[in-house]
């Protein structure tokens, strides 16, 4: 199951009749199951364990298949098989071990009336030299298998993002939004059913956290208190431009590094669940923009293909923001996963360093 097809049945099988699908949350994000598998259940306990309040826990296996399943081994077989049928997203969420990660683990607070109390687990990365730093929030994207969420890491000093920013002068925060890793609260930022997704609220949910992180990367003594760029990666990028719209006095360079949400809809590649909408919550987050952002989107990017990219670009751009797109040329098998690849920073550096400079942040 993966973020486009939220609340899609996906493995090619019919529900019976008087068997409806009921709609669970599998690590913030919506999954339909019948009577739900003992099997997918096994998986929750495996990969959470610490149950989160938002996830459901049920018992049977019935009904899974158009046809009468007899005993729970070729029950538990017919549904290993069923998931292997169903596509594969390519999966860009970084997973670096806090050990190999290197730099200072912290605890973030999320800020007093956010929804309810969090803290977000988070790394700093600082330049090898005297400080006070400016500070580059860099936002994460979501695995492609929801279970995995609660596994994941903040991206290492040693990452591709991390090295290029520290190395120009920056220092670098990571950090976990509500619900991944070892940050608590509920995912809330979950774009729900691929028919009629949030794409707007999710964004604005996660804004919400990139608000807790800057709030405390800038009341650090190291920090350069002003000034902060917000960087952001898939749904990092799209939560970095809901941020951009609530005129806020903390950031002043915006870099959506292929953002959006939504992408591989049903499961196939260069597929939005409803590319309708999502150039409608693009619009929204244009009319109230504060700053001039950089996008950056590879040709081959499967999450969001080049015709999308622009007609996402235009209706921003036409409701009032400001944003330079670019669109390098293919990178790697999958564009999508280029800012956090090795090499990556030899096509999207210099975009961004030629961006910084212009808002007045590059560090001399």
């Amino acid at each position: 199951m993966r973020e486009g097809q939220e609340g899609q049945g996906l493995c090619p099988w019919t529900p019976p009749r008087g068997d409806p699908l009921e709609p669970i949350r599998l690590g913030g994000i919506l999954v339909l199951e019948r009577g739900a598998s003992r099997a997918l259940a096994k998986v929750r306990r495996v990969a959470s364990p610490s149950p989160r309040p938002d996830t459901v826990q049920k018992n049977g296996f019935h009904g899974l298949c158009p046809w009468r399943v007899q005993g729970r081994a070729l029950a538990f077989l017919v549904f290993l098989l069923l998931l292997s049928s169903c596509a594969s997203r390519p999966d860009f969420a970084p997973r670096f071990s806090a050990p190999i990660g290197g730099g200072e683990p912290v605890l973030i607070p999320m800020e007093p009336g956010m929804n309810r109390s969090a803290e977000l687990v988070g790394r700093v990365c600082r330049p090898d030299m005297p400080g006070p730093f400016p500070v580059a929030v860099i936002n994460h994207g979501s695995p492609s298998r929801p279970e995995e969420a609660p596994l994941m890491q903040p991206a290492g000093c040693d990452s591709e993002p991390a090295q290029w920013f520290t190395d120009h002068g920056f220092m670098v925060v990571f950090a976990l939004r509500r619900g991944f890793g070892g940050s608590t609260g509920p995912i809330v930022e979950s774009s729900g059913n691929c028919s009629l997704p949030r794409y707007y609220r999710s964004g604005l949910d996660g804004a919400r956290d990139i608000e807790a992180i800057l709030t405390y990367a800038l009341s650090r003594p190291d920090a350069v208190p002003t000034g902060a760029v917000v960087v952001g990666q898939s749904t990092g990028g799209w939560a970095g431009m809901a941020y951009n719209s609530v005129r806020n006095p903390k950031a002043v360079a915006f870099i959506n590094m292929a953002g959006g949400r939504g992408g591989w809809g049903l499961g196939r590649p260069e597929t939005n669940c409803r590319p309708d909408l999502l150039v409608e919550a693009v619009r929204r987050f244009g009319e109230s923009s504060a700053r001039p952002e950089l996008w950056i989107y590879a040709a081959n990017d499967t999450f969001f293909p080049p015709l999308l990219v622009r007609q996402m670009h235009q209706a921003y751009t036409r409701s009032g923001g400001k944003a330079q797109l670019v669109q390098p040329n293919s990178f790697g098998a999958d564009g999508h996963g280029l800012f956090y690849a090795p090499g990556g920073s030899a096509v999207w550096g210099p975009l961004v360093e030629r961006y910084l400079h212009e808002r007045g942040v590059m560090p001399q």
